[in-house]
């Protein structure tokens, strides 16, 4: 095994940057506007005083605005090449859906997020996310979604198989474009877009006028619509969770 000469990393994102953006045109179009949809929520909400009346709002203000900033961060990511990391970003959005849902009927986790009362997650004060999970009605998304993002963050076979080159028997330090590492990832966005605007749209009911909320769903569906499409046609071609599934079972995860 050889590791392949890396002269300019920055020149290979480049690079890879510019194979991602031209192979991609239509997911890289889609995964901005659905991030826009999300700006056009912040903007619909503006402000509100906080108190407690609304802590429940709160904290899923604080928690969409993280996932938003994970996915944006993961979309640079991925356009170069650092598919892995881009992942394990994503990852964190899954969490926070978790903790999202929790939030509608347990104290604890308003108060974990706004009040460092308890610590997330913490099996012992029944706040860990498989225990969110469950309690929530989200165990499919746990076993699947969350399952496969915990694969590729966890060093193992899979996860550092990413890197390496099986073909020419080289690890890349430097990045490089796969088409369906990029699918992966996409997939990814788009799935944790849509599960946590669930609690935009909440937050917007809450949070805004009802000319506001009305005025951004109907901007919003089209976006959610093509989303859902694209991830049908996914699921037609490579099945649930695009990429690695084959890996996964060759490395028994």
């Amino acid at each position: 095994m050889a590791v392949k000469n890396t002269p300019s990393l920055i020149a290979f994102e480049t690079q890879v940057k510019k194979t991602t953006s031209k192979a991609n045109q239509k997911e890289i179009e889609l995964l901005t506007n659905t991030l826009n949809m999300y700006i056009n929520g912040f903007n619909s909400i503006g402000s509100f005083t906080y108190n407690q009346d609304n802590e429940k709002e709160t904290a899923w203000l604080l928690l969409v605005t993280r996932s938003f900033h994970s996915m944006r961060s993961a979309l640079q990511l991925m356009l170069m090449g650092y598919y892995g990391q881009a992942i394990s970003v994503l990852r964190t959005v899954t969490e926070n859906f978790f903790i999202c849902h929790d939030c509608i009927a347990n104290p604890k986790a308003i108060e974990a997020i706004l009040h460092n009362k308890y610590r997330i997650p913490d099996s012992n004060q029944k706040l860990s996310f498989r225990q969110m999970a469950s309690r929530t009605g989200n165990m499919k998304i746990y076993e699947q979604d969350y399952a496969h993002q915990s694969a590729v963050t966890h060093p193992s076979a899979l996860s550092l198989g990413i890197i390496r080159d099986p073909k020419t028997n080289t690890i890349n330090v430097s990045p490089r474009y796969d088409k369906i590492l990029f699918l992966d990832c996409c997939e990814m966005v788009f799935r944790n877009a849509l599960m946590m605007n669930e609690f935009m749209a909440r937050l917007l009911e809450k949070l805004s006028s009802k000319t506001k909320a009305t005025s951004w769903a109907e901007k919003a569906k089209q976006t959610i619509e093509e989303a859902s499409d694209w991830l049908k046609r996914m699921r037609e071609e490579f099945g649930n969770i695009t990429s690695l599934k084959q890996e996964e079972k060759n490395h028994g995860n």
